[in-house]
């Protein structure tokens, strides 16, 4: 009997040994398990407290969120160190041979600027963006500039009846002594090539910014963006005016593709008509940057307003030919260089035509930088110039009322211009928040710029070591 009692004494207090060391050994589990769920907590929140430092004048004015890991100093050892502060506080003294280390970081610019592209969609879901590509397609009728088969029908016929394509307008000046030289409006656009063509647009009492940078203090790379908008305003080659005529024609394509940069841009970025959209830039013409891509505001405004000749150019071109009487009066100067040079009158005719349309151009665009407004397409009542006066009538261009109906603004084509560039001006972007971020931060650079982060934590506790992963981003 007593046998039995210490038999079962004995297997008692195996027993509770057992279940003592495995109280124990769960208790351990727990408590390794919980150090570990507050390693990762901690881990988030490290990232966290970094996020939380984005940039506020860009978020402000732009509704990015990006920090600035340049503040650390150091590059990524630099952002590293904060990243192990901010991880230890959270974890207490207990917790031994903490270490961080960055495996990747999200800059805006990355993948053909993925990131920034993702913020703006984000923005647009809840920002109040207005102005954008479905106003203009109703402006416009869901039409571009684009000439009518009948009109390029009409031309390559003239072009056959003509021996020499080149020369057409020397041959005349040579030949025609004053037959219709006083009215043709290619004598206009060489003086328009001569002064430039700001010297005929802008209208009195704009002031034009000097505003520049230079392009070193870019953090990224520049992107040069070359695009001829030059018109051979001799108008003296018939090849020469039918290309012209058709380089800016078709946009419609673009303008109903426009993604959310068009929209975005027109709603953060200045203009040369509103500079109130933030008033402390590097540039005020910055619109205008986005599509041109040059270091001045007057080289960026000189650029733009040129391509917004060429969206008007084949417009006014194709009404020309629909208007009895300015057909006409044109026919009364090809006609006369025609006697006087021998050189085919439908070429001569086509050349003056176009002359006269690409001064009416010019007169528009006088009128939108009034801050008027026109109607995209032409009528006898909307027509500018007079062939006979044509310096006299540009300056007196005046545009509609601002209540008329389906009137197209300055803005409005330069959202056309914006659409025409396409997700290409999400590095210009980049480039006028980094000019305009360095007046208020003058270290700033978007090199150092950080819209996500992967980040490797290290730590021990009671032994046990820990290793994970964490990402963080906006």
């Amino acid at each position: 009997m007593l046998d039995n009692r210490g038999k079962i004494t004995v297997f008692l207090t195996l027993i509770t040994i057992c279940l003592l060391s495995l109280g124990l050994t769960a208790i351990r589990v727990v408590e390794l398990e919980g150090a570990r769920v507050k390693s990762v907590i901690c881990a988030k929140r490290a990232i966290s407290e970094i996020k939380a430092g984005f940039n506020p004048y860009i978020f402000e004015k732009y509704h990015i969120l990006l920090f600035d890991k340049g503040v650390y100093g150091e590059g990524d050892a630099g952002l590293e160190q904060q990243l192990q502060e901010y991880f230890d506080r959270a974890l207490g003294e207990k917790y031994t041979d903490t270490e961080v280390a960055i495996s990747g970081l999200l800059m805006p610019g990355d993948n053909d600027c993925e990131p920034f592209k993702q913020q703006i969609a984000d923005y647009m879901l809840y920002g109040a963006i207005e102005g954008g590509a479905e106003k203009v397609l109703d402006l416009t009728d869901g039409k571009d500039g684009s000439l009518s088969e009948n009109i390029l029908n009409d031309m390559d016929e003239a072009e056959r009846t003509q021996t020499d394509g080149q020369g057409v307008q020397k041959e005349a000046d040579d030949n025609t002594g004053n037959a219709g030289a006083k009215e043709d409006p290619r004598k206009f656009t060489k003086k328009i090539k001569k002064n430039g063509i700001l010297a005929f647009v802008v209208p009195e009492g704009m002031e034009l910014s000097e505003s520049e940078f230079d392009p070193g203090t870019l953090s990224v790379g520049h992107k040069i963006y070359n695009f001829s908008s030059s018109v051979d305003l001799e108008f003296d080659s018939f090849s020469d005016f039918k290309k012209d005529v058709r380089s800016y024609e078709s946009w419609l394509d673009s303008l109903k593709n426009a993604g959310s940069a068009v929209f975005y841009a027109n709603n953060v970025f200045n203009n040369a008509l509103d500079t109130d959209v933030n008033t402390e830039t590097a540039l005020k013409y910055e619109l205008e940057y986005l599509i041109c891509n040059k270091f001045s505001d007057i080289d960026n405004l000189k650029e733009c307003v040129n391509r917004i000749i060429l969206i008007r150019f084949p417009v006014d071109y194709a009404y020309i030919l629909t208007d009895a009487e300015k057909v006409k009066q044109i026919k009364s100067i090809s006609t006369a260089v025609f006697l006087a040079s021998g050189i085919p009158e439908p070429i001569v005719r086509y050349l003056v035509a176009g002359a006269w349309s690409y001064v009416e151009a010019v007169a528009d665009v006088r009128v939108l930088l009034e801050g008027k407004k026109e109607p995209f397409k032409k009528s006898v009542d909307t027509w500018h110039t007079d062939i006979f006066r044509l310096g006299e009538s540009v300056e007196q261009a005046k545009g509609s009322d601002q209540t008329v109906e389906k009137g197209m603004e300055y803005k409005d084509y330069l959202t056309i211009l914006l659409a025409l560039r396409g997700e290409e001006i999400y590095p210009g972007m980049l480039e006028l928040i980094e000019l305009n971020t360095k007046l208020k931060y003058e270290d700033f650079s978007m090199k150092d710029a950080v819209v996500g982060m992967s980040v490797d934590f290290f730590t021990t506790y009671m032994n046990k070591k820990m290793a994970f992963n964490e990402k963080g981003g906006y």
